[in-house]
């Protein structure tokens, strides 16, 4: 909003004088030196066609409200006390919700690891059961090997489903061909399993050391390095435990006889020695077979957790962050 002040110059016989209608204007007039003549307000002021040489002369001058000024300041004042005040509540409620979901990375990590271990326990459990079952399968054998043949026809034997005992040398075979098959599968069921041990000790050294560096800090080249060599190393036992599993599948002991080619004996014949610990070593592996590949499948599971865990902190990190940028900012 603007006003006008109207000025007037007029002949005087001892010099000119200027009279401002406004009083601001007058003062600053004064204020120069400026000796102004007194009029009176109330009476006609001269025009442009005023004689005498009178000439009138406008000026604009910009109106400045301070008090209107003020207030306006004092309300943007309060604008922005109000957004820091709510920046600072988000940021507070945002530390709380980083904590919570600290509390319960790391309550989740601490279950994961409860977790391996005992499957790793369990692992080793039926290792040492198949390791006692094929001792005595052995203390079975050296027992068939002290006994004496019969006279029976070899070519009439199936020791798979009549009996090992019904010929020494034919029940030899087949033990030994059994006990081979045992020791080849505990041998690498023994080895995926320690290669998984391993790992999983592996991942969690680096999963320590993950925990110790700053949120904010990047990962170092060495670190990097480290990282993608562990995930070639567990993709590889994967794919090896993947291969073992699926191309090693355990032969029933009812497949074996169906696929024997001596025949059958009668059932009145009679039957020295039962196959059931065949039985049950064979159904020990399988057992053990599928407790790996189970394992194995949870391990993964738990590291694709892990990994989301670990995403959603860095998530977290970041819009903490933000906010903290923002708050600075504002005051």
């Amino acid at each position: 909003m603007d006003r006008t002040v109207t000025l007037f110059c007029l002949n005087l016989p001892h010099g000119a004088a200027i009279e401002l209608v406004d009083d601001p204007m007058k003062h600053l007039c004064e204020a120069a030196g400026l000796r102004m003549p007194a009029f009176d307000k109330t009476s006609p002021f001269p025009s442009a066609n005023t004689p005498n040489g009178v000439v009138g002369i406008r000026f604009q001058f910009p109106e400045r409200d301070l008090v209107s000024e003020v207030r306006y300041l004092e309300e943007e004042l309060a604008k922005l006390n109000i957004e820091r005040m709510q920046v600072e509540v988000e940021l507070k409620e945002s530390k709380e919700r980083y904590h919570e979901q600290e509390i319960e990375h790391k309550n989740a990590i601490a279950r994961l690891k409860e977790d391996a271990a005992d499957r790793e326990k369990q692992l080793t459990r039926n290792l040492n059961i198949m390791q006692i079952e094929k001792n005595a399968t052995q203390k079975e054998l050296d027992e068939v090997k002290g006994q004496k043949p019969e006279g029976v026809d070899p070519l009439v034997i199936d020791p798979f489903s009549l009996g090992l005992g019904a010929f020494a040398q034919q029940a030899t075979w087949a033990l030994k061909a059994c006990i081979e098959d045992i020791d080849r599968r505990m041998d690498e069921a023994g080895k995926i399993g320690t290669a998984l041990a391993q790992n999983r000790s592996e991942l969690n050294e680096r999963l320590d050391e993950m925990a110790q560096l700053p949120p904010e800090e990047e990962l170092t080249p060495e670190l990097r390095k480290k990282l993608a060599d562990m995930e070639k190393d567990y993709n590889e036992v994967t794919r090896q435990s993947a291969r073992f599993f699926h191309t090693n599948q355990p032969i029933s002991s009812i497949e074996a006889a169906q696929a024997s080619p001596y025949p059958r004996r009668e059932k009145g014949e009679k039957r020295s020695t039962s196959p059931s610990k065949i039985r049950s070593v064979i159904e020990g592996l399988d057992k053990l077979e599928a407790a790996a590949v189970q394992l194995t499948a949870n391990l993964r599971s738990m590291e694709e957790k892990l990994a989301k865990k670990d995403e959603e902190l860095r998530d977290l990190r970041a819009e903490n962050s933000r906010l903290e940028i923002q708050v600075r900012a504002v005051q």
